[in-house]
């Protein structure tokens, strides 16, 4: 994305999801296995519709088709890890659950911050 981004349309937030990212995925290694792959389908799930609304909106408004593509690209490797860890979790318990709305509500804060910061 940096390469197709320009840098004054990037979120000046960048660095603190990196870390959020980073400590986010050292609560759920120090947790277990299944702490991340729960970590991974709730994330996975997010990027995806928000991938999907992004392409939505830009499929009218767009003359650049590599740019869909890019997204459509990246939208299809996220559907694939989600899909890759849901294989290799049951069904969630009533913690996985919160867990992964815990998840999701993280990853739409972040959004709305990013897109007005």
């Amino acid at each position: 994305m940096n390469q197709v981004l320009a840098p004054e349309t990037r979120s000046s937030l960048l660095p603190l999801w990196r870390v959020a990212g980073y400590l986010t995925g050292l609560l759920t290694v120090l947790v277990g296995a299944a702490a991340v792959y729960r970590t991974i389908e709730a994330v996975e799930t997010f990027v995806d519709g928000h991938y999907s609304s992004q392409i939505a909106y830009l499929q009218h408004r767009c003359p650049d088709t590599r740019l869909l593509q890019l997204l459509e690209a990246c939208r299809a490797d996220e559907i694939a890890h989600r899909e890759d860890a849901r294989a290799r979790i049951g069904a969630p318990s009533a913690i996985g659950r919160l867990w992964t709305e815990l998840v999701g509500a993280g990853s739409r804060i972040g959004v709305f911050f990013a897109s007005r910061i």
